[in-house]
């Protein structure tokens, strides 16, 4: 076969014919980029509310939770202080009752006031009263009072020269109602 070109011409290809259907151009992916994002959102969400949940330190407000969160110093003090980690401080909480006992005995002007009203001699040094006579310083009076009663105490029971037996003391009985 005879080539029929001319001579020192190049041979032509014809373009390529493009086909009956368009090729359409990629789109944007918006759709998977709103995905992504809502992803990493929910992700970096979740993450926060976490580590808040775990490093954040928790609102103390009494006594108890103070005592109860972990890495807060308890002061060994009656009534009790605990101090959290940022430096609050939270006293423990006293009933009257334990308000009461706090109080030395002889402090409280109703053990004195109350020995005097029963014809008894307050002794502030010892916290007791005494009577030799009064049938009104009885058990079921200082019991009451929370204190100790003893029906036959003598009267010289707190001279050190009687304790050491230097010297003699009349037989006796005091009744006595000594409190702590």
């Amino acid at each position: 076969m005879e080539n029929h070109l001319p001579p020192n011409q190049p041979i032509q290809s014809t373009p390529p014919i493009s086909p009956a259907v368009p090729i359409s151009k990629p789109k944007n992916h918006v759709v998977v980029w709103i995905f992504v994002g809502a992803v990493i959102l929910t992700i970096g969400i979740s993450i926060g509310l976490i580590a808040g949940k775990y490093f954040r330190p928790s609102q103390i407000s009494s006594y108890e939770e103070c005592i109860k969160a972990n890495g807060n110093q308890i002061q060994l003090i009656y009534p009790g202080n605990c101090v959290t980690k940022d430096g609050r401080s939270f006293r423990e909480v006293l009933t009257e009752e334990e308000k009461k006992n706090l109080q030395p005995p002889d402090q409280n002007p109703d053990y004195k006031r109350s020995c005097v009203e029963r014809g008894g001699l307050w002794l502030t040094e010892y916290l007791e009263c005494e009577s030799m006579s009064s049938p009104n310083l009885n058990s079921e009076w200082c019991t009451d009072l929370k204190g100790e009663f003893s029906g036959c105490q003598s009267p010289c029971r707190h001279d050190p020269k009687f304790q050491s037996g230097e010297v003699n003391c009349a037989t006796v009985c005091v009744k006595v109602c000594q409190f702590n």
